[in-house]
């Protein structure tokens, strides 16, 4: 599936000047770079330089790998995906992103064929770890797989930024689990994050 853009009217919010800038109505393997690195929310203003990180709705499928996830900020829940919708991408993995951040990662994830639950958990388990003895510790992000295999993940601090590399052995076990304990999904669309592993624990 190729990408979709489209040209809105903009006015920036430092120096009050109009603009037409770039929005995706859908997003595929074409922007792949782009997105993962969240390059495609970012506009900068030609007439002062202001950096403006624009998050609207969209999605971004791949159609090899069969997996779409859609962004839609600030939503409650799933019902905002209409039928018509799941409908063209029945059989698909589905997954819903209230936030730009989740977006990119969950997007990362399944490009790198990873299971997105698995990536909660292992996110949850990691995290309250390091809250143990950092409680500054606010979110955390799968990044990337390393050339080594490990799994790279960025940990956000209430004023810092870091990172880890967890072994693909702990990523294995705890896929392991999902796999053998939690119950399949149906065809779906779902909200699979932080909120969600934890709602898996207690």
């Amino acid at each position: 599936m190729e990408s979709i853009e489209k040209k809105i009217p903009f006015i920036c919010p430092s120096c009050k000047s109009e603009h037409m800038v770039t929005c995706y109505e859908q997003l595929g393997p074409n922007k792949k770079e782009e997105v993962m690195s969240a390059s495609f929310l970012q506009w900068d203003c030609d007439s002062c330089g202001h950096k403006v990180k624009l998050v609207y709705p969209t999605y971004y499928c791949n159609i090899e790998k069969e997996f779409v996830v859609f962004l839609r900020p600030n939503v409650s829940d799933v019902s905002c995906i209409t039928e018509d919708e799941k409908e063209m991408f029945n059989g698909y993995t589905m997954r819903l992103c209230k936030t730009a951040d989740t977006f990119v990662e969950k997007v990362r994830v399944f490009e790198a064929k990873l299971n997105d639950r698995a990536i909660e958990l292992l996110k949850l388990i990691t995290f309250a770890k390091i809250h143990v003895g950092n409680d500054t510790i606010q979110d955390i992000y799968f990044y990337r797989i390393s050339e080594h295999g490990s799994l790279e993940f960025t940990l956000m601090y209430k004023e810092d930024i870091d990172g880890i590399d967890i072994d693909q052995a702990m990523y294995q076990n705890v896929l392991n689990i999902v796999t053998d304990e939690l119950p399949s999904l149906e065809d779906d669309v779902y909200c699979i994050d932080l909120n969600w592993a934890g709602a898996q624990v207690v």
